[in-house]
């Protein structure tokens, strides 16, 4: 089963320029978007904060001030009307998002198939070897305003069943490092992360089910941090165990991977 993202974009209504003529006020934006799991994308406009009002400067004189020109006392605005002096207001006003951390929560199969080598070549690395490269790459390039989380599975030596078990049965929920802020390079949660993907010993079967929905419930959903929120799902090919840690264990008897999917697509 290939590992899915799924990202859901706000939409963005900006207005630019007051409807009240006397105050040459333009009002700042702001838009809400659902994400992932939940989250909010907060827009703020050049030139004043985001949900407050920018204040603009008319030029020719004070909107409220006034003038004597050939005995005629006119208005400050240099004959410029209402309209003319919202279009001036908006040169030179930019909205930019004001982007929101990531928050990302990593279910990695780490089982004994990890150990192959793609397409059974006896060139290059692992799978696991390939994943484990990839991962530590892409984590060191992330800023430390991000937050990641980890949780292998099986992460432990475990084999099939013919009756349902509890999830630390098949999966070594005690070793899952929770999300937390990846800070600066030499931070504990780097740290943390990089020593686990280091010291990783693909074994066991594939319970994919299980994983996700402890990841789901106990990493992302327990997780307080704001941000875009992410699940990030790698694995080789369908589970050998349902949920509920039963089943064959072996790649011969896989598990059926329709469950998994509708969960994630109701978790959407």
């Amino acid at each position: 089963m290939k590992a899915r993202v799924l990202i859901s974009l706000a939409a963005l209504t900006l207005a630019c320029g007051s409807t009240d003529d006397d105050k040459g006020h333009a009002s700042g934006g702001k838009g809400s978007g659902a994400t992932g799991t939940g989250g909010t994308t907060m827009i703020a406009v050049t030139g004043g904060s985001s949900g407050s009002s920018g204040t603009i400067n008319a030029s020719g004189g004070s909107a409220n001030g006034s003038s004597a020109s050939g005995g005629t006392a006119n208005t400050g605005t240099s004959g410029k009307t209402a309209a003319d002096l919202r279009a001036d207001a908006c040169i030179g006003w930019n909205d930019e998002p004001e982007l929101l951390p990531v928050v990302l929560m990593l279910v990695v199969d780490n089982s004994a198939s990890m150990r192959d080598r793609p397409n059974r070549s006896q060139n290059g690395g692992s799978k696991w070897e390939i994943t484990r490269d990839a991962l530590a790459s892409t984590l060191e390039g992330m800023p430390a305003s991000a937050a990641v989380g980890v949780l292998y599975f099986p992460n432990m030596n475990t084999s099939g069943s013919e009756v349902e078990r509890p999830i630390d049965q098949c999966v070594n929920i005690n070793a899952m490092i929770p999300i937390d802020l990846l800070a600066d390079a030499n931070s504990g949660q780097r740290s943390t992360i990089a020593t686990s993907l280091a010291n990783t010993n693909p074994q066991g079967s594939t319970p994919t089910h299980d994983a996700y929905d402890y990841a789901l419930v106990n990493g992302m959903q327990a997780s307080k941090l704001t941000g875009n929120r992410f699940m990030l799902l790698i694995t080789d090919g369908a589970p050998t165990l349902a949920k509920g840690c039963q089943g064959g264990g072996m790649p011969d008897t896989p598990a059926p991977t329709d469950p998994i999917i509708e969960e994630v697509l109701a978790a959407r």
